[in-house]
């Protein structure tokens, strides 16, 4: 795909795979359990083997939805590290996050979650 970006926020975690990933003059190697961070504006592209990943996009008023605006500031400063690769009991955790995330209905619940997924 050719290089791109948003206006919102991106979270991509890879399920399963490997890949490069590429933000704005940047070349990360993704393996399966890492999450990517790309904040909005950011130009960026993946790269290399398929793998099975998920993707969530959103705004920081999403998160106002919910949290004070000092709170989302705080949430969003993971985004000044690109990418993210939890440990053991983390990943668990992380993972319960996004299942709960990829089967809930109700915005105010997405954000809650969302907010402790970026913690």
């Amino acid at each position: 795909p050719s290089m791109h970006y948003h206006n919102s926020y991106e979270l991509y975690y890879l399920q399963v795979g490997n890949r490069d990933y590429f933000i704005e003059d940047k070349l990360f190697s993704v393996s399966a359990g890492d999450f990517v961070l790309i904040p909005p504006r950011k130009l960026h592209r993946t790269g290399g083997e398929y793998g099975e990943r998920i993707l969530i996009g959103f705004t920081q008023e999403f998160l106002e939805k919910v949290y004070t605006k000092d709170t989302c500031e705080h949430l969003l400063r993971c985004f000044s590290d690109w990418k993210r690769t939890p440990s053991p009991s983390q990943q668990a955790l992380c993972i319960d996050y996004l299942q709960q995330m990829l089967s809930c209905k109700d915005q105010v619940t997405s954000a809650l979650l969302l907010g402790m997924l970026l913690l």
